[in-house]
């Protein structure tokens, strides 16, 4: 009997790790983001802070042709690219990333 509760335990937990999705979250996507902003541009780039719903938000910004715009991207890949501001995302203050790291947003 004990052998067959933990070939069933087994069995279910192979079962939910292969369908398990990681979903990153918002500071790990600005740090990626981020990442590769730097190595394929020279652009400025700085961190927005602030509310999405009731947690704790950051979204990436570049500077590109006078203005301050978010970077967005593409589900399911590393692609970025210029976009929107996070629907329902309440910015409280802006930031370099070193010192939103040293903070702990990130």
């Amino acid at each position: 009997m004990k052998y067959l509760i933990a070939t069933l335990l087994s069995t279910l937990t192979i079962i939910s790790c292969s369908t398990f999705e990681l979903q990153p979250v918002c500071r790990h996507k600005v740090q990626l983001h981020k990442t590769l902003i730097d190595e394929y541009t020279n652009l400025p780039s700085r961190v927005a802070y602030g509310i999405k719903g009731n947690l704790y938000h950051v979204q990436l910004q570049v500077y590109i042709d006078g203005q301050w715009r978010y970077i967005v991207q593409y589900p399911e890949t590393v692609t970025v690219m210029v976009g929107a501001q996070d629907k329902n995302f309440n910015v409280i203050e802006y930031t370099s990333i070193e010192d939103a790291r040293r903070r702990g947003w990130m």
